[in-house]
This record gives C-alpha cells, structure tokens and sequence, in this order.
C-alpha cells in the first residue's frame, strides 16, 4: 500500500507499507475488544477530543463503521524522502479522493529510502544498563541485564581477543568480533530458559550473517549468549544444527556479576 497526501505543493508520497493484512469483520471486532482491554480506545477517543473532533464518528456505521480495519508491523514500513512530490507521469495524479486504487505492473513509483539493511552505527563501548527502547528488526524494550551480559561479555572477549575490533551495536548486532581471519557475531538475550534464548537468537544471527549481504569471505562465527548453561536437550540439539544442518552456531553462557 502506497499512501500519499495533498499539500500546496503538489501530491506527496509519503510511505509504502509491505504485507499489510486487511481484516475480516472478525478479525477487526477482536482487535478494537483487545485495544479496549488495554485502554488504547480510550485514548484515541482522547485524541479526537484534543483536536476538538467529533467522538462520535469513531465507528460510527454511516461514516466509518470499521475502527481497525487493516495491520501491520512497524518494520515493514517503508518512508519516502521528505520532498517526494508525485511528477506528470504518476498514476496519484489522476485521483481525487483518498481509496484503494489497484496499480497495474507497469506503474513506476518513486524509491523510499529503507528499503535496505536498517543500519545502525557501532560503538567501542558497551550500551548503558538502563532499560531501554531498542528498533531494529523488531522493537522490543531490552532489560538492564541485557546490558550487563554485553558489558560482561566485553570483558571476557578483550582478554580472548586482544588485537581484534570489538564493537556494539553495529547495525543491531549485539556485538562483533572482527579479526584476520574470521568475523563472530554475539547476539545476547537474559533469558533464564535457554531454549527460549536458542529460539530468539538464531534467526537474529542467520540474517544479520547472510540476509542482506553476499557470502562473507572471512570465516564467519554466530554465537547465542545467555546467562544458564545448556541442558542435554539444548545441546543435542545444537549439535545437530551444526552437524546436520552446517551452520556455523555456538551457545556461550555469561553470567550476570551476582550470578557469579
């Protein structure tokens, strides 16, 4: 879905929003139940009122009987640049209300400019251990003891690694150790149950190892970091991913300091 607006300018894109699902009337009523459950309708009856709008229409059979109609996740929109403004030959142009217009394959759209790897900018430091907001693939609020294990992990890797490049965050990657020879990736989660940190981690680091880039031509290591050991059953079973299924995984526990 493509979404534009008028301004004086002329027509503005504004964003494309892939894998957008349009809900049935179901789906819908379960979803507005759920925003009433957690208070989310309230405050958009709120956000009317603040603009001086009228209450009322909000699910109002004759204007707009469906409050929540479509869903997606955030990740999966795509912005357009700021002054991206619809020229002669865009099919917006020949429109005069705001609907779902379906566009043939040979309709030419501008570019948006995260239609690529999300990227993020590393540091030599680990991150703060204050709870914090995190975007990246899937936002998610990270633990203050996620932080604890990377600045843990930081020092157990300078004594492992004393001449490689150690860095944080680099697009969203927890942290990376670069040497001569080979490139590891680390992607930490505090849970206790480490099949539940196995589960998390992998998909993390198959895509940050392969998704976006060509085969890597340094050796390339994906390293699950979590505060328990492995049981028997873990490690059956990342025995056979890297037995069976050749991917280069490891599992490396690192305890928080009052765990030790």
């Amino acid at each position: 879905v493509v979404l534009y607006t008028l301004t004086p300018a002329g027509r503005r894109y504004v964003a494309r929003i892939r894998h957008i699902e349009f809900l049935d009337d179901t789906q819908g009523t379960a979803a507005l139940n759920h925003y009433k459950r957690l208070g989310w309708y309230d405050r958009m009856l709120e956000e009317i009122d603040t603009v001086r709008g009228e209450r009322t229409g909000l699910g109002n059979g004759e204007w707009a009987p469906y409050v929540l109609n479509v869903r997606f996740r955030p990740e999966d929109i795509e912005w357009y640049p700021p002054n991206t403004f619809a020229e002669a030959a865009d099919p917006v142009l020949h429109y005069n209300r705001y609907q779902l217009i379906e566009l043939n394959n040979e309709a030419v759209l501008p570019a948006t400019i995260n239609t690529r790897r999300p990227v993020r900018k590393g540091q030599n430091l680990p991150p703060i251990h204050d709870s914090y907001f995190r975007s990246g693939a899937s936002g998610r609020e990270c633990s203050p003891e996620h932080g604890i294990m990377q600045a843990a992990l930081h020092e157990e890797l300078k004594v492992e690694y004393p001449d490689a490049n150690i860095i944080f965050e680099d697009n969203f990657v927890d942290v990376t150790v670069t040497t001569q020879t080979e490139t590891i990736l680390f992607e930490v989660k505090s849970d206790l149950c480490t099949r539940r940190v196995l589960r998390l981690a992998i998909g993390q680091l198959l895509e940050y190892a392969y998704y976006w880039n060509e085969a890597p031509e340094k050796t390339v290591r994906l390293v699950a970091v979590g505060r328990t050991a492995l049981s028997p059953e873990d490690e059956r079973y990342l025995q056979y991913l890297t037995e069976k299924l050749n991917i280069p995984l490891e599992y490396r526990q690192v305890k928080l300091p009052s765990e030790t």
